[in-house]
């Protein structure tokens, strides 16, 4: 099955491994996956129509995100002692908003 072990993702001859680098990105049906060592960005726009294409497109990006998973998960014991978190990465923090 594809996504084990954090194997690098293969999109048009370009190779893309998650968490490895702070330096490759790679978009993927309107979706940026923006590499780092600590984090992952994902932004974009993507849109999956309902037919063959777009399930393509969508497992395409499953693909990519379940790789991320295996990155971290291979880690073995490592993987147990990743820090807590809240998800958002960076120490970002939420704020009342100003505007009401």
């Amino acid at each position: 099955m594809a996504g084990q072990k954090g194997d690098p993702v293969m999109v048009d001859e370009r190779r893309f491994t998650s968490f490895a680098d702070g330096e490759t990105s790679l978009e993927l049906h309107g979706l940026t996956f923006e590499n780092g060592t600590d984090a992952l960005a994902v932004y974009g726009n993507g849109v999956f129509t309902r037919d063959a294409a777009g399930r393509a497109a969508l497992a395409a990006v499953v693909d990519v995100l379940r790789r991320a998973v295996a990155a971290l998960d291979e880690a073995g014991p490592a993987a147990q002692a990743l820090p807590d978190g809240d998800g958002r990465g960076d120490g970002a923090t939420s704020v009342a908003n100003p505007f009401g």
